[in-house]
Formats: structure tokens, C-alpha cells, sequence
């Protein structure tokens, strides 16, 4: 029980019985209630939409793992002499940790470590890696530069924290001799040390194309005798423990069935070089005399458009834009405004009515608005993200359709409702205005107008009597307030829609498309939650408020541990799609450039959000193919190759993402990108444009340059390469100045 409840194990068991055991007795309380059945199956939809995010979370969580894998077979097509080595060094690590007691939180992390360790081979030249003749002093220290480029490629993954120490540090050694930055000692990071012994060991116990495996005994001497100097010796005992416990189950990989591909021997790779040849000197493979090393150029994590102006240089009517944008929030803005003041005044001077309830209910709207999460909204949110405080929106609507207090009446009205939830939410936003997060306003103001028109709807039937002479309190009560919330919520998306319109220049119709796939989902559980809490209140009084908040509490948990595994999802997929950058195949800051402009483009074709995540993650993937090319594309433009050799990176693309968790229609976008137009789903035909201005307006265009040059040779090529349409939405979004820049992931 004690180490139950230290390593935290009772209170995770304990809590998903908690909150069953509120909920069952919210729903007896509404049961029992004049408000019958229906009322107690409103506290069920949150609970479900929760089961139903955790399903999404497990899901997204998979894909992201399989994309972690995509990297490491990325690297297996470059160099396919380590096929399997880095999914062996991640197992090898794991158990080294597991000997030393560390938590498994870090073992997770450790496990990505050893997978990833190698993955700046991507920024290796491929002739390189798979050179059979021996390499020179100055070939082996470019390829000693794959740490430095394997962290500069995860360093945009937010989970990987100490595993990117491990990928940079991984072939230093204890006596200093080590790179690439020559630490000694316990300046090495612990994970690196970790991973160094398991990266040594499977490079000498696997069969290459030159070499048999050698026994786990004799490696494991020959980890002993380098220990001290190259290893540390914690380590190496540790993952001698190990495999006397367990054992060690080789893999075979694709390459060692192959058997050996010739009689002359390669030279030592990378990984043989973790490891010294019996009988020599531990230190000659990682010293051995050599000048000191270049470092690579740092590669910025936030690409600019740099020479190509590829969002600046297009004369728009920004202006004009602009204005219209600014008039569109500034009458909601006014409407808003106006509300506030009014309501405000209209409390100041006849004075606030039952205090005690408005203080309450102006609690909770203040809490949920502090809790609420540091995230973007608008058109490229996530579902939750559009809604990020559940739970003041939550009080504010349950404050607005009250009509009972413990089974007394309540009497306040329309303008105190909004004066409450005003005053409260904008004591709540205070905090994240101040931090800069988001536009908070935005959200007080859609706020206040969905919230006075509910209590419009709702308030002034219920004091004149007639709501309790037309629908009494029983069953219908609950039913007209479920009905109540229909229009409350379209009213909410109409104004979300609205003010994406007005921030964005988007077309309207497909914003509120996606707002209204939103209300399926947090929407719904808010507008649940809210007539849960109106009914609670009323049948026992105030207490019920932080009972009956609680299944959305729990929904909200639910969507932030999505919101976060998505974030670390695209934040993977975008580090493979550099891998190309990095590799030196395609310009700094292309897939990035790539991306954004297709989802801009998307949206002015009208797209739904799910087919814009789709677009996205292609245009972020479509040149993955290159990197199994001997030879960089010069500048990395592949919109002026032939078709046959367009479609073989196309292809060799598709291979890889099909290996990874995204979407299958993605894998589709890639592959055909160098189809004929008129044959190919609208998102490729997006990417292709897309990917042939950012070509043409760049230095590898050929021609003048520049984004006006490459419209235009766009716009010849449109009988032949490219839809006419998706030209014309290209050039709209560009002539309002284009997506905004932004770190990708």
C-alpha cells in the first residue's frame, strides 16, 4: 500500500472511480427530481464525449509513435547497412535503465533516445553512407557531424527533453576524446552515456555486410575493458545485468538476411568507431590525431522568406482588407461594448440582486476562465481549441437559464446576467491578456452576446410567469432548455465564424462549416454541463456547482491531453519533413513555406478541416522522396525534373509516409503528385502549385525570380501542369499578403 500510493498508483486507481461515483449521484439526484430522466441523461453526454477523446488521444498517440519509427526508416533508406540498429538501441537502453531503477516516464523518453540516436545521418550525403571503398579524414568528419544534425533536427519535438542531450552527445567518450564536442566525465548527460554503451554493443553483436556478429560475451568484454575511458562503467555493468537476466533476442533485419554482399570489406561505419578493435587503443578511433571538426551552420527553427519575398513582395489590397476586417470586429466589438456598458450601468445603479448566487456562479466563470489553456484558436484550432475555457462558458450559460435556487425562484434578470459573466470574465482574462496569449478578447465578446441571448430567450419568460404557466418545471422544463440551447449554440458558431472571417479573409461558409463540427464535440459537453448545473442548482442549491461541474472537468483533461499528443504529432512530422532541409536536397524553410500556403489556399477553396489537416501534413512530406536520391536536386526543385523522374521521388515518398501514422490520404497526395492535374485529388493539385511557386519564385526557378515571375509561369503552365482554379486562389492569397510565418508544429 505505501508504495501504492508513492509512486502515485492508488490515486490514479482511485480516480476514475471518483468521478463515476459523482456522476451516478448527479444522475440519481436529476432522476429523483421533478425534472425526470431526461434531465439526469444530460450529465451522461460529457462523460461520453470524454471516453470518446481518450479514444482519439490512444489513437493520436500510435500515429505518433509510427511517425517517430518513419524517421529512424528514413535513415534506413539512406544507409542500409544499420537496417534495425536504432529500434535494437532504443530495447538496449531500455534495459539498461530498467537496471539502474529509473521511473518510467524518463524510460519512455530513453526509449525515443536510443530509437532516434541516429537520425542525423538524413544530413549525411548519401554516397557517403553508402560508400564501399574506404573513407578519407575528411569523409569520416562529415559523417561525424550526424549528432549535431540529428539535434537540430528533433530539436523542435517538445517531449523528446532529454533525449535530444542523448542524440547530440552520444559518441562522446569519458576521457574527453569523444564528439563532437569533446566533454569527459560526468559533463556527459546521463542519457547519452546510456545510449553510447547501447549503441556500441548491438553495432558489435549485429551481422554487417562485411562481417559476422560477434558473440554478446565477447562484446560485453570488450565494453569492460573500454570502460572508464570510453564508457561508463555504471552503464556497462548495468547492461551486463540485464541480459544475464534477461537475455538478449537478436532481430534480424532485412539486411543481415540478405547476407554478405561482397568480399571486400567497407570501412568501419559510424557505429563501428563506438567501439575500439580488440587489442588496440581504446582512444585511437575517436582521437587518432584528427584537425578539429567543422561545426554545421546552425538551421533556424523558424524559416523566412528570406530572398525569395515569397509572402511580401506581391502587391495586394491589403488595405482594403483590412478595413472590411476591421469594420466586421469592430461591429461586433460595438455590440458587445454597448451590452457591457449598459448592463453594467443598469447593476451600479439598482444594485445586484440575491448577491450571494451571482457571487457564485461569478466564481466559477472567473475559474474556468483562469484555467482555461494557453492555445491558439481561430480556423486551424483543434475542435477544443475553440472553446478553451469549457468551463466559465459553462457558469455562464447555467447562469443564464437559472430559474430556481434550492426550489425558490430566482429573480434576477437579463442585464445582471450579463453584467456577472462580464465583469467575471474579464477578471479571469486578465492573467492571459497580460502574458500575451490569444486574442481573450475575442472570446469575452462572443461570450457576452451568446450569453445575453440565451438569458433574452430565457429570463424574462420565466420572471413574468408565463415559462412556468406555458412549460411548468417538470419534464418539459428540461426538454425547452435543451432546445434553448440549440439556437444559443448556432448563435456562438454564427459569431466564432464571423470573427475568424474578419481576422482572415477566409471564405465564410466553410468557417462555419468547422464551427459547427465543433459543437459536436466540447460544444456539446458545454451546453450539456451548463443546463446540468441550472437544474442541479435548482433542485439542491449552490452546492451542486462543484459537483456537477465535474464531468466536464474531466472532458476539458481529456481534450488538453489530446490538444498536447497533436501538438507532439505535428511537431514530429514537422522535424521529417526538415529532414530534407537538413540533408541539403531542398532549400531552408521549403516543406514549411510549402505547408502553410497550401492551407491558406485550401481554406480559399473552401476545404473542411479534416481535409486541410490531410493537405498540410502532405505539403509538409511531399519532397521525403529526395532523400533516397544519391544526388541533391539542385536548390531542391523538383518542378522543373522530368515527369519520369518526378514521379519516382513521388513514389519513393509515398513509401515513407504510408509508413508513418498519418492519414492513408496523404500518403495518396504524395504519391501522385506528378500525375497529370486532371487526374489527381484537389489536394494534390494544391501542393503541386504551391510546391511550383515556391520553386519559381526562388533562385531555382529559372527564370527572373521572384513571386510575380513565378504567377505567371504558373498561369502559362495551367493547360498542361496546374488547375486553373487553385492558380487563382494561389494568387488571391497572395494578394492579401499572404499566411503569416510561424514556427512549424
Amino acid at each position: 500500500m505505501r508504495a501504492a500510493w508513492r509512486c502515485g498508483l492508488l490515486l490514479r486507481s482511485l480516480a476514475p472511480h471518483g468521478v463515476q461515483g459523482l456522476a451516478g449521484l448527479m444522475t440519481a439526484v436529476l432522476w429523483r427530481s421533478s425534472y425526470g430522466p431526461l434531465a439526469a441523461l444530460f450529465v451522461l453526454l460529457p462523460m461520453y464525449i470524454s471516453c470518446w477523446v481518450f479514444a482519439q488521444y490512444h489513437r493520436e498517440r500510435a500515429a505518433h509513435q509510427a511517425t517517430i519509427r518513419a524517421l529512424v526508416q528514413a535513415v534506413d533508406i539512406k544507409d542500409r547497412y544499420t537496417r534495425g540498429h536504432s529500434e535494437r538501441v532504443g530495447r538496449a537502453s531500455v534495459m539498461i535503465a530498467r537496471e539502474l531503477g529509473m521511473d518510467e516516464d524518463r524510460i519512455e523518453v530513453l526509449r525515443f533516445a536510443g530509437i532516434l540516436h541516429d537520425v542525423g545521418k538524413l544530413g549525411v550525403p548519401t554516397r557517403l553512407l553508402r560508400k564501399d571503398g574506404p573513407l578519407t579524414p575528411e569523409e569520416r568528419r562529415v559523417i561525424e557531424l550526424h549528432p549535431e544534425y540529428g539535434h537540430e533536427m528533433v530539436r523542435g519535438i517538445g517531449f523528446l527533453g532529454e533525449a535530444r542531450a542523448a542524440i547530440l552527445h552520444h559518441h562522446e567518450r569519458l576521457d574527453g576524446s569523444g564528439y563532437p564536442y569533446g566533454l569527459a566525465g560526468g559533463r556527459i548527460p546521463e542519457f547519452a552515456r546510456i545510449v553510447a554503451v547501447a549503441d556500441a554493443f548491438d553495432a558489435m553483436t549485429s551481422t554487417r555486410s562485411y562481417r559476422r556478429a560477434r558473440p554478446v560475451g565477447t562484446a560485453l568484454r570488450e565494453l569492460d575493458r573500454c570502460a572508464g575511458t570510453q564508457f561508463d562503467p555504471l552503464m556497462v555493468t548495468a547492461l551486463t545485468r540485464a541480459l544475464a537476466r534477461h537475455g538478449w533476442h537478436h532481430r534480424v533485419t532485412s539486411d543481415e538476411q540478405s547476407g554478405p554482399r561482397g568480399n571486400v570489406p567497407p570501412p568501419l561505419t559510424d557505429d563501428e568507431t563506438s567501439a575500439p578493435a580488440p587489442g588496440g587503443d581504446p582512444a585511437s578511433t575517436a582521437a587518432a590525431g584528427a584537425p578539429p571538426r567543422p561545426r554545421p551552420a546552425r538551421v533556424s527553427a523558424v524559416p523566412a522568406a528570406g530572398p525569395r519575398g515569397v509572402l511580401r513582395s506581391v502587391p495586394h489590397d491589403g488595405a482594403v482588407q483590412g478595413r472590411a476586417a476591421g469594420a466586421r470586429l469592430g461591429l461586433v466589438y460595438g455590440a458587445a461594448a454597448a451590452l457591457t456598458v449598459y448592463a453594467l450601468g443598469d447593476t451600479l445603479w439598482y444594485g445586484v440582486t440575491e448577491p450571494g448566487v451571482a457571487l457564485a456562479f461569478g466564481a466559477l466563470i472567473t475559474l474556468g476562465e483562469l484555467s482555461r489553456w494557453g492555445v491558439r484558436g481561430g480556423p486551424s484550432a483543434l475542435p477544443a481549441e475553440r472553446e478553451p475555457a469549457p468551463l466559465g462558458a459553462a457558469g455562464a450559460l447555467a447562469y443564464a437559464l437559472l430559474g430556481q435556487n434550492a426550489g425558490q425562484p430566482t429573480v434576477h434578470g437579463v442585464l445582471q446576467v450579463v453584467a456577472v459573466v462580464v465583469a467575471a470574465a474579464l477578471a479571469g482574462a486578465v492573467p492571459h491578456v497580460a502574458a500575451g496569449h490569444g486574442h481573450a478578447l475575442d472570446h469575452v465578446a462572443r461570450r457576452v452576446l451568446t450569453v445575453a441571448f440565451a438569458a433574452v430567450c430565457f429570463q424574462p419568460l420565466y420572471n413574468c410567469g408565463l415559462w412556468e404557466k406555458w412549460v411548468g418545471h417538470g419534464p418539459y422544463h428540461a426538454l425547452f432548455l435543451l432546445l434553448l440551447l440549440v439556437p444559443t449554440a448556432l448563435c456562438d458558431a454564427v459569431l466564432a465564424a464571423v470573427m475568424a472571417r474578419a481576422r482572415t479573409g477566409y471564405p465564410y461558409g466553410p468557417l462555419l462549416r468547422d464551427e459547427l463540427r465543433a459543437l459536436l464535440g466540447i460544444g456539446s459537453a458545454v451546453c450539456a454541463t451548463g443546463a446540468v448545473m441550472a437544474l442541479g442548482v435548482a433542485v439542491t442549491g449552490l452546492w451542486a456547482l462543484p459537483v456537477f461541474c465535474v464531468p466536464l472537468l474531466l472532458t476539458q483533461l481529456s481534450f488538453r491531453r489530446y490538444a498536447a499528443v497533436r501538438t507532439t504529432y505535428r511537431q514530429t512530422i514537422a522535424s521529417l519533413a526538415r529532414a530534407t532541409e537538413i540533408a541539403g536536397y531542398t532549400p531552408q524553410g521549403h516543406a514549411h513555406r510549402v505547408a502553410l500556403l497550401s492551407r491558406a489556399v485550401g481554406r480559399e477553396l473552401g476545404l473542411s478541416e479534416p481535409d486541410l489537416t490531410v493537405l498540410e501534413y502532405a505539403a509538409l512530406m511531399h519532397d521525403i522522396g529526395q532523400l533516397s536520391l544519391l544526388d541533391p536536386v539542385p536548390a531542391g526543385a523538383t518542378a522543373s525534373l522530368p515527369p519520369a523522374e518526378q514521379r519516382r521521388i513521388a513514389l519513393l515518398g509515398g513509401a515513407v509516409v504510408r509508413q508513418t501514422g498519418v492519414p492513408a490520404e496523404v500518403a495518396v497526395v504524395v504519391e501522385r503528385q506528378a500525375d497529370p492535374y486532371r487526374e489527381q485529388p484537389l489536394p494534390a493539385r494544391i501542393v503541386r502549385a504551391v510546391n511550383a511557386y515556391d520553386d519559381f519564385s526562388g533562385e531555382s526557378g529559372g527564370g527572373l525570380g521572384g513571386p510575380l515571375s513565378a504567377l505567371e509561369q504558373l498561369r502559362l503552365g495551367t493547360c498542361r501542369d496546374y488547375q486553373p482554379e487553385v492558380v487563382e486562389s494561389l494568387a488571391r492569397v497572395l494578394s492579401r499578403g499572404g499566411p503569416a510565418l510561424s514556427p512549424p508544429g
